[in-house]
Formats: C-alpha cells, sequence, structure tokens
C-alpha cells in the first residue's frame, strides 16, 4: 500500500497539483511555458 501511495503522489498528484508560487500552473505546465519561453529568445 505504501508504494501505490508513494506513487500516486509522486506520479499523478505532484507533477498535475497547481501551485501558488508558480502562479497556479502546475509544475510540469509551468516547465513547460518556461522551455517555450527559453525557444523563443
Amino acid at each position: 500500500a505504501k508504494r501505490e501511495i508513494f506513487n500516486f503522489i509522486e506520479m499523478f498528484y505532484n507533477p498535475v497539483k497547481r501551485h501558488s508560487h508558480t502562479g497556479g500552473l502546475s509544475p510540469v505546465k509551468f516547465e513547460e511555458d518556461y522551455f517555450l519561453r527559453l525557444e523563443s529568445v
């Protein structure tokens, strides 16, 4: 059961949960936007 909880938190919850320090974006979306901005510079 611990492994399933760990996998849920690390593989699903954390990447898609919105965070206030990223302007309400999920870490995945924040990272996508970051690299798009780098490409346009």
